[in-house]
Parts: C-alpha cells; structure tokens; sequence
C-alpha cells in the first residue's frame, strides 16, 4: 500500500492541532476558571464594604500551584475612614455572605511570639518585625472559615502595615493608618 505523504502530512498537521487544543482546554481553562472562583468568592464582601466608603489601595491574587499543592488565595487592602461602628459594620457585611467573624487569636498569638522572639532586631518604634508583618492592640484582627475557605480581615488603627500587593507596585510598601484614616486587609484562601 501506497500512502499519500502529502495526505499523510495534513492529517498530522490536523491531529497536532486537536491534541493543542485540547491540552489548552484542559490546561488553560481549569487554571482561568480556578482564579476566577476565589475572585468571585470575595466580590460581595469587596462590593459591599466599598459602598460604605472603603477605597482599594491595592491587591494580589495567587491562584495556587497544583505542583507544590499551595492553595488560591486573594486579598485586598483599602483605605476607609474609621468610626465607631466600622467593625460591626465589617461583620455584618461578612455575615450576608455566610461569614461569623471572630478575633482571630491565633494570629494575634503568633504575631506577638515573633516579635518576641526577633525582640533583638524587632524595631519598636514602628511596631514592625522586620519581614514587615506588624502586631497592634489597636488592630482588629478577625477570621472565619466556612465551606473550606477562610476569611481574614485587619482593621488596622494608628500603626504600621506592610502592604503585600503585586498591583501597583505596592509590595512591600510601608502604610501608616494614622487619624481618622485605617488600613483594612480583607483576604480569602482555599483550605484543605
């Protein structure tokens, strides 16, 4: 049996391009669609406190890495004046999307043990650990967690925070709430 090279070379050519669609529909499109979904699960919550004043400074998105096993998460940091009921507000914004949020102790804990522990180098005239993450009593540090997502949230009141945010180029950057002005975190991660 003859075959037809030219055939032959075209139905490769065909068959090449069904199997790069594929992998692209099966590679590309899980990996939008993941992103997409904790964006999504964070929306309300971001729609909601920016109606009652909160400005975006900045935020990151990491939709996690199937290689090492990290899980999505996304966050958002916003300027908004403080008052008194601020927190409660927060909450109850948390709580339309089936959010309880509580003090987060175990942040607050881990917080103040590193500062005890890097007490040599802690610098306590900014309150800031050297890699940046700060610990105030006068931050509100609140956390939830439902449905295999967590949701944290920092009211950070008359201190120092150290924005982690690739938009912007405001990684890194040094924030401080001062007056009537707080830096609010409100983030999301996937969980186990």
């Amino acid at each position: 049996m003859i075959i037809n090279k030219t055939n032959f070379i075209k139905k490769r050519r065909v068959l090449l391009a069904v199997i790069v669609v594929l992998l692209g529909y099966f590679i590309v499109v899980p990996v939008l669609t993941y992103e997409s979904s904790i964006e999504k699960d964070l929306k309300p919550i971001n729609e909601s406190i920016e109606k009652i004043g909160a400005k975006k400074v900045c935020s990151y998105l990491s939709q996690g890495d199937r290689f090492t096993d990290s899980k999505p998460y996304y966050y958002k940091y916003y300027s908004i004046s403080d008052n008194p009921q601020l927190t409660r507000n927060i909450k109850s914004i948390a709580q339309q999307s089936g959010y309880n949020l509580k003090p987060d102790t175990g942040r607050m804990d881990e917080l103040k043990k590193r500062i005890d522990e890097e007490n040599s180098t802690f610098d306590t005239t900014k309150n800031l650990s050297p890699d940046g993450e700060s610990f105030s009593d006068k931050t509100d540090y609140l956390e939830s967690s439902v449905n295999k997502k967590s949701l944290a949230v920092q009211i950070h009141r008359d201190d120092i925070t150290s924005l982690q945010c690739i938009d912007g180029a405001q990684y890194g950057v040094k924030r401080v709430s001062r007056g009537n002005e707080v830096t609010l975190f409100i983030g999301i991660n996937y969980l186990d």
